[in-house]
């Protein structure tokens, strides 16, 4: 498994607790819709929602839902085809916020070209969205199985 850092984010948005306490259950995420959270992110523009993408079958729809797993409403993304979208980020994008979907996974080593899907944050507020972006890349010793990814602070 590899590790794909990209883009910066926020310095803001980079902090980390000093003390850790016992966990505790803060919602509940209806399986049946999200049957396999491939990926979560935090908005940066809407505060206090979630973003999930399921695992391969996704049906190239993105998830958001309130922090306790309430409210949940689906974006169908056109103009986007996965075959394995493992991980997502949320990143700096000029003056806005990007939320990035990785189609990176390839279990079986099949899927030549991982893609990612950029979408600008301010405009996943309908039910569909088409990506601002999108970067096809390839890996120069062949194909690979990434599961996450994760953007950093700006100012690292």
């Amino acid at each position: 498994m590899f590790i794909f850092l990209l883009l910066p984010a926020r310095a803001n948005s980079a902090t980390f607790c000093k003390h850790w306490g016992q966990p505790k259950s803060e919602g509940f995420l209806e399986r049946k819709t999200v049957p396999e959270a491939s990926g979560l992110s935090a908005s940066v523009k809407f505060p206090g929602r979630l973003y999930w993408v399921n695992d391969s079958g996704n049906q190239n729809n993105l998830f958001y839902s309130r922090l306790n797993g309430g409210e949940m409403k689906k974006i169908s993304l056109q103009e986007t085809k996965f075959h394995d979208p493992e991980a997502m980020t949320i990143t700096e994008c000029g003056v806005d916020s990007c939320l990035i979907i990785g189609d990176i996974g390839n279990n079986h080593l099949r899927h030549r070209d991982p893609v990612l899907y950029v979408f600008k944050e301010k405009d996943l507020t309908g039910t569909t969205a088409k990506p601002f972006r999108k970067v096809k890349f390839s890996y120069p010793d062949g194909p690979h199985d990434v599961e996450a990814m994760a953007s950093l602070p700006s100012t690292c």
